[in-house]
């Protein structure tokens, strides 16, 4: 239903570009199109309504979405009707500028604006009745989406949002200026979804935020480690992750609570991105490499098997090569589980923006591929020492291989292949390893021929 009570007919189509979190943003989205009245197209030429989910961390997101537009662009053209719109972090970082840059967008949604789609599109339907341009809704609110009605894309997995926005300011990053400042869920919300999760069957629950460590409910009491013991005990919830964990605010306390819970997955994002203590200053990320280390120490004496995965900046300006040689001994003495990557690139409005980005394009080319073969190298030992072993994998869906393969992930996070029946998706099922990867893992369902 529309904002008048009318109901609405058509299909829509979201494009989503980035992570987790935008990923959630998208279902919700499709929750609310989907109450509208709208339903999911088989493909975007069949839409009435393509929505671009956009990121804005990295350069190449920018890229992507103008690419995207061009395209779209075409497709307006051979229908007129067509409503375009972007959301998301690029949506709220260029504002009402996106009409300019591209004039067939016709709705703007911000970061915290999903819940104003329907009056949006009222809006959009009385302009165009009067020949008026498009719509927008930028303002950073203070709503977070409760127990909304969500589209998933998984049967097995489930996204919950904890808290939203960041106080760090890293210079680096632009995630303050498009997701806002620091808000959380009261603990009560979050606890009643996870519980209608748990009675619609869902496997595994990952909580979300930009920083869930810094989660607090000062009404309830609770700081992220009280949050996650509580939803823990939730009963019918087999495994649960969180994810991101600035290390700034890691504490034992967390460790403690994932030790004491067997659902709670043994495994942990903890992005370090330098190695190097003047790096790090300069990125303003409020820890020294001995406190990171002391962090992962601590994980790894409450978890004994623990995976943890991180990020990587290279050719953050003044970067020597000293600096990032000590990534290079940060990343071999932590033994990451996976490692995500990137070459700096200044992000609009942040205070490295600021800098001079004195190194050049090829040094950060290479120093990125050096500590890509490291973790390479990292990776395919741990994944040998697996062979042979036994694990309990969530089957998730088809394997990117293909084939007819399906894939999993096991408590640590690492992908594993395999041939097995599409009845397993959504359940665990131990599967014996006998392939080692250096980026997933092939293995069989335990005791079959």
């Amino acid at each position: 239903m529309n904002n008048n009570g009318a109901s609405a007919t058509g299909s829509y189509y979201i494009h989503t570009f980035g992570c987790q979190m935008n990923v959630h943003d998208s279902e919700y989205l499709a929750g609310i199109l989907e109450t509208l009245g709208y339903q999911a197209a088989a493909c975007e030429e069949e839409a009435d309504i393509i929505f671009l989910n956009t990121c804005s961390v990295r350069e190449k997101a920018d890229q992507k979405l103008f690419t995207k537009l061009g395209r779209v662009r075409l497709m307006k053209r051979a229908n007129p009707n067509l409503i375009v719109g972007v959301s998301g972090c690029i949506a709220q970082r260029e504002g009402e500028r996106l009409f300019d840059r591209a004039p067939h967008t016709d709705i703007v949604l911000g970061t915290r604006a999903i819940s104003r789609l329907p009056v949006l599109l009222e809006e959009l339907r009385q302009k165009r009745d009067s020949g008026g341009g498009g719509v927008s809704f930028l303002e950073l609110t203070d709503d977070l989406p409760g127990s909304a009605v969500f589209v998933r894309g998984s049967k097995a997995v489930a996204y919950v949002t904890i808290m939203e926005g960041c106080d760090n300011f890293c210079s680096y990053c632009i995630v303050p200026l498009v997701r806002g400042r620091e808000i959380s869920r009261p603990a009560e919300s979050i606890l009643e979804e996870v519980r209608q999760l748990a009675e619609k069957g869902y496997v595994e629950v990952q909580l979300l935020g930009q920083n869930v460590n810094s989660y607090r409910d000062e009404n309830a009491g609770f700081d992220f480690a009280a949050l996650l013991d509580e939803v823990a005990r939730v009963g019918g919830i087999s495994r649960l992750r969180f994810i991101t964990s600035h290390p700034k605010d890691f504490d034992e306390s967390i460790a403690a609570v994932m030790a004491r819970h067997d659902n709670i997955c043994s495994a942990i994002h903890l992005p370090p991105q330098s190695g190097s203590d003047r790096i790090l200053k300069a990125m303003s990320r409020k820890y020294t490499r001995k406190e990171y280390l002391n962090k992962v120490e601590v994980l790894k004496d409450y978890l004994k098997n623990v995976s943890i995965s991180g990020d990587f900046i290279c050719g953050f300006p003044g970067e020597s090569e000293e600096d990032f040689k000590l990534s290079l001994d940060l990343a071999g003495e932590v033994g990451f589980s996976q490692l995500f990557t990137f070459i700096y690139s200044p992000r609009p409005g942040t205070k490295a923006e600021s800098l001079d980005d004195d190194v050049s394009r090829g040094v950060k080319v290479d120093r990125l591929q050096h500590l890509q073969e490291l973790q390479l190298r990292i990776q395919r030992k741990k994944h040998e020492r697996l062979v042979g072993t036994i694990e309990p994998v969530l089957i998730e869906g088809e394997s990117a291989r293909g084939g007819g393969q399906l894939c999993g992930r096991t408590e640590g996070n690492l992908v594993v292949n395999l041939t097995a029946p599409r009845e397993l998706i959504g359940k665990i099922v131990s599967v014996e390893i006998g392939e080692a990867g250096g980026y997933s893992l092939g293995g069989r369902i335990a005791g079959s021929p």
